[in-house]
């Protein structure tokens, strides 16, 4: 009787050792895991040996973690997943069994994409820059080309999109870049510069000789020429064509030097500035009056002036000097 009592006792054990294994759920890693997409799912890095509940089934589309980089690799460990299970199912790990490796190497995946679209649309992003700057310049012509070929782009699956950018601060260079975000389902994924070679070929003013700080800009001392503007450290005066038969290819009128120039030099417009109503070296018209008398000479202006301003002149017949007030364009008056 005491046998039978003991087989018995070793029956009930066993068949509730047998039905808490088979009400257990029994994971383990897979041997390696390269998913294409931005992230992985539970369903990327594990096999399920063992689910009797099914209650494990509908967490294995949940998201795990953010993949690598493609060609990169991470390590996951049965921690982070149990963790991140705890928290979207509390208490299933208490009826998870690990079985397997204690961790897994997650490396990134991608599909390949030849680098044409991108190069295509950075490159319409600066020539749309360029012909926004020079386009309406008949004198003008633009060159672009792509430097180097075009670099293999390795992303992961999902809608592809590419946004290219130009700072504000972009300044015409020979060598130009255009900075283009690659999107993953219209989340940055990664951005690339695009390197273009830029000639600008243009029609403008070449000095025939040397001036000084602050000479007139007059015809005579200029000649139009087609150059390379790209690369220039400012903004070339560009005259509408090679001739100069027109007013519109005349240089600017009542312009001077800021600086001096050499000859050969191109004229820029930072290095030109407006003349005062009366300039250094001009002749003016000088009034006076007394009582009923009035006299008009012509002089010299020894200094530059602005209306009300009192200045320097020299008489054109003895030369001495004497103080006039300006009133008006190349016209000051002796009160």
């Amino acid at each position: 009787m005491l046998i039978c009592l003991r087989l018995l006792l070793l029956l009930v054990v066993a068949g509730s050792s047998w039905g808490a294994e088979t009400d257990s759920t029994i994971i383990r890693f897979k041997a390696e895991a390269q998913p294409l997409i931005r992230t992985y799912r539970l369903a990327d890095v594990i096999d399920v040996v063992q689910d009797q509940t099914g209650r494990l089934a509908r967490l294995l589309t949940i998201d795990i973690g953010r993949t690598p980089r493609p060609g990169q690799l991470r390590q996951l460990t049965r921690f982070e997943v149990n963790a991140r299970l705890e928290r979207l199912e509390p208490g299933i790990v208490q009826q998870l069994q690990w079985a397997g490796s204690a961790t897994i190497q997650i490396r990134g995946g991608g599909i390949r994409h030849d680098g044409n679209a991108l190069a295509q649309v950075a490159y319409q992003q600066l020539h749309g820059w360029l012909q926004q700057h020079y386009g309406d310049i008949a004198s003008v012509e633009v060159a672009v080309n792509r430097v180097g070929e075009p670099d293999v782009l390795i992303l992961p699956q999902g809608d592809i999109s590419y946004h290219p950018r130009l700072s504000a601060a972009t300044q015409l260079r020979k060598r130009m870049s255009v900075w283009v975000d690659v999107q993953v389902d219209s989340e940055v994924f990664q951005t690339v510069p695009v390197w273009f070679a830029v000639s600008v070929t243009a029609a403008v003013w070449i000095a025939t000789q040397s001036l000084a700080q602050q000479a007139l800009i007059q015809p005579d001392a200029w000649v139009v020429d087609r150059r390379d503007i790209a690369g220039l450290s400012g903004d070339p005066v560009i005259a509408e064509s090679v001739t100069t038969e027109t007013v519109a290819d005349r240089p600017p009128k009542d312009q001077r030097l800021r600086h001096r120039v050499a000859r050969g030099d191109i004229l820029m417009s930072n290095n030109m500035e407006a003349l005062p109503l009366v300039h250094e070296g001009e002749l003016i018209t000088v009034a006076a009056r007394h009582g009923t008398v009035a006299l008009a000479v012509k002089a010299l202006a020894l200094s530059d002036g602005e209306i009300g301003e009192r200045i320097p002149v020299a008489s054109l017949s003895s030369g001495q000097s004497y103080r006039a007030v300006i009133v008006g364009k190349s016209r000051a008056l002796v009160d």
